[in-house]
């Protein structure tokens, strides 16, 4: 299963930043319309919530005077055709569980967050594909999703698209951010990488 685009395929996404995303795929046209109508409607797919992206235009990467910007951070004018739906929360663990079934390497602790609520973490790669196989199985299975569309991990673009909603800023937050807004260990984002 690849997270790859093709010139044919229209993305939507899914499953949030533990498993870095998820995207559903249209395979083609006549496959049934499942867009949303404007940014931000919502839909579930397999109880797991989405909100809409819609096709678009936007500045990827940093500008070179942003404080803690990295050398491969380059902007990119970038042109998404479709749109597409993402997540519109991580993914829990007790979606995980719903889904995929037991944890795949090691279960979650208490040491790094134990909870329904909490993130995924310590998946990888592939079991992050077969995660939205599964989830693609689940939510035909219901109904919620036609033939045609698939759940796939999200480009790098089209996670950053949604990740900045429109802003220009250095977060969706502003040009500042602090542990109210993001987990980083309860220190404040002092624009250091």
């Amino acid at each position: 299963m690849s997270a790859r685009p093709t010139s044919r395929r229209e993305f939507l996404s899914a499953a949030g930043t533990a498993l870095a995303g998820s995207s559903l795929v249209r395979a083609d046209q006549a496959a049934g319309s499942i867009g949303g109508r404007a940014a931000g409607d919502e839909r579930a797919f397999a109880g797991i919530p989405f909100c809409w992206c819609p096709a678009g235009r936007f500045l990827m990467g940093s500008p070179l005077d942003e404080p803690g910007r990295r050398a491969d951070e380059a902007q990119v004018s970038v042109t998404l055709s479709r749109g597409f739906w993402m997540a519109k929360f991580e993914t829990t663990q007790v979606q995980w569980a719903r889904i995929a079934g037991t944890f795949p390497d090691r279960p979650p602790t208490d040491q790094f967050g134990l909870g329904d609520n909490v993130p995924a973490y310590w998946v990888n790669y592939f079991e992050a594909e077969r995660f939205a196989a599964t989830l693609t199985e689940r939510a035909r299975q219901e109904g919620s999703l036609p033939a045609g569309w698939a759940v796939r991990l999200p480009t790098e673009a089209q996670w950053e698209y949604a990740c900045r909603a429109g802003t220009t800023t250095a977060t969706s937050f502003g040009d500042a951010l602090d542990s109210t807004q993001a987990n980083f260990n309860g220190n404040p984002y002092n624009g250091a990488a």
